[in-house]
């Protein structure tokens, strides 16, 4: 079926279906629409009439009396079946599905949910859950969602996140404002019964807005069209950051039963994200901190990483970090160890990491100047400045002065850079206001989750300078089902298609035997 995901995630016009007093999701997405100034046509349905949270509503979808682009189904289960068909008579061809009790439920509501989203299929209908909390689009300033958002909105959104958890997409979004990572959706796909997060992801690589992809996944139900999301981002150059669990036994079983999702093999599916460069991170920290690097950095050039502190024990904790996340440091040239040794005190060691000394608080010039000329270094392919953000104006005193020659400095430089504080702190309305007046873009949070971002930036960007590897025949390896009769025929299954295995000869004979032991020869296991 041919998807319209505009419409479905940037709707003009919205409607909710089954608004109820009693029920709180029509409280939650009016809520939502409230904080994103929402000011296109809004319709309430409730087969009772009447008004519900001080607005009227209608009785039926077909006598709304205009068009709608998108809504949010908030029916019964035992009641979707005859919103469907009233959505189909109104014209209403995409929907939210927020109901539960299908698939995560068991085989029962597996063939229930299979049954209703064919109906809405061959209705000329798509929907997008069931179990679904939504999306947020903070570009279009439209919602058809429970997740909360947090005001006042963050300018430059610049990361997409796409989850299988409706409930992990609230927190995810929550922590990206308070870490200040701009988001422009928020889109949290449920059971996946028809919209899977392969079209949210599809969706997002032609939002000029989104740089960068943060992907929570617990299965990839479709391999076969993740991957082609997969390559297609690497291909127009957009990062896919990803997060998946249920990598272990008892994280299985959990996902299986919140939305019945089968995780897979995690060695293949880490296989196939190192192929189309995926970075997989480990925590929803790292989700954000790694997509926010790589949507500001956008693709590294060949060379390496290079960082000035204040602070020697910082240089070592980064030094560390750094490369237990693969960070290539970069060796700096006798030329730049000059310049360097020009501007520093004389008790600073011009090496990378490098400690430019507490010196520098009184000749911040010089802190600008070492960042800008171990960007220089045409070795260097990303520079950050290590120094913290104050989060109130009262424990500040040199901060603003010195994150704005940082940031002044990272500009010199000719190549992306950020600022990099020590801890991994919320970020006040004093310390954004300070990246915003220094003209510091990027901002990362904590030693430990920058050091994995520019790990995850210096990989995805080797992996995007190199473009899409040969596509696989991704239908023979997603939906062969090979049934060999025995150990022979499976050996000679896999031999068939590249995978080493060991000779094995089927002999029947005493004869048979000693001709193929002396063709294999004379080295074998009876």
């Amino acid at each position: 079926m041919s998807i319209d995901l505009k419409r479905l995630f940037a709707p003009k016009s919205v409607a909710i279906l089954g608004a109820s007093e009693n029920n709180p999701w029509a409280r939650f997405v009016i809520r939502t629409l409230e904080a994103l100034d929402y000011s296109g046509p809004l319709h309430l349905v409730n087969r009772r009439g009447g008004s519900v949270l001080g607005r009227e509503t209608i009785a039926r979808a077909t006598l709304i009396g205009e068009p709608v682009d998108s809504s949010f189904v908030m029916v019964p289960a035992a009641a979707l079946e005859e919103t469907l068909r009233d959505m189909a008579e109104a014209g209403i061809r995409n929907g939210v599905v927020v109901t539960s009790g299908f698939a995560e439920v068991g085989e029962a509501g597996a063939a229930e949910q299979a049954r209703l989203f064919g109906i809405a299929e061959t209705l000329g209908i798509t929907l997008m859950g069931p179990n679904s909390l939504g999306f947020v689009n903070l570009v279009d300033r439209v919602a058809l969602s429970a997740i909360p958002v947090r005001v006042p909105i963050l300018p430059d959104p610049c990361v997409g996140i796409v989850s299988q958890s409706g409930a992990t997409a609230g927190v995810i979004s929550n922590s990206g404002h308070a870490t200040n990572v701009s988001l422009t959706h928020v889109i949290a796909v449920g059971n996946e019964a028809s919209v899977d997060m392969a079209d949210a992801i599809e969706f997002m690589i032609d939002c000029p807005a989104t740089r960068a992809i943060g992907v929570f996944v617990e299965s990839a139900r479709r391999p076969a069209t993740f991957i082609a999301a997969a390559r297609r981002a690497l291909a127009a150059r957009k990062p896919i950051v990803l997060l998946k669990v249920g990598v272990g036994e008892l994280a299985a079983q959990v996902a299986q039963a919140h939305t019945g999702a089968l995780v897979g093999d995690n060695k293949v599916f880490d296989a196939i994200c190192r192929d189309l460069g995926i970075v997989r991170v480990n925590t929803m920290e790292q989700l954000l901190q790694s997509a926010n690097m790589l949507a500001h950095t956008g693709v590294l050039g060949e060379g390496g990483f290079a960082v000035a502190s204040l602070s020697g024990g910082a240089c070592e904790m980064i030094a560390d970090l750094g490369e237990a996340e693969g960070v290539p440091f970069a060796t700096f040239s006798p030329s730049t160890k000059e310049k360097l040794k020009a501007i520093l005190p004389a008790y600073a060691t011009v090496q990378n990491p490098l400690d430019v000394t507490g010196g520098v608080l009184s000749n911040l010039q010089a802190f600008e100047d070492a960042v800008a000329i171990a960007g220089q270094d045409e070795a260097v392919a990303l520079v950050a400045g290590c120094f913290d953000l104050a989060q109130e104006a009262r424990t500040d005193t040199l901060g603003r002065p010195a994150i704005a020659h940082i940031a002044a400095g990272v500009r010199r430089s000719g190549v992306p850079g950020f600022l990099l504080p020590q801890s991994y702190l919320s970020v006040s309305d004093y310390a954004r206001e300070t990246l915003e007046t220094t003209g510091m873009a990027l901002s990362s949070a904590g030693l430990g989750m920058a050091m994995a971002a520019a790990g995850g930036a210096f990989r995805w960007s080797a992996a995007a300078r190199a473009g899409p590897p040969p596509a696989l025949d991704t239908t023979a390896i997603v939906s062969a089902q090979v049934r060999p009769a025995n150990e022979h025929e499976a050996l000679d299954y896999l031999a068939s298609r590249g995978v080493p295995t060991i000779p094995v000869r089927i002999a029947r004979t005493a004869e048979e035997a000693a001709t193929i032991a002396t063709e294999l020869g004379g080295r074998l296991a009876l």
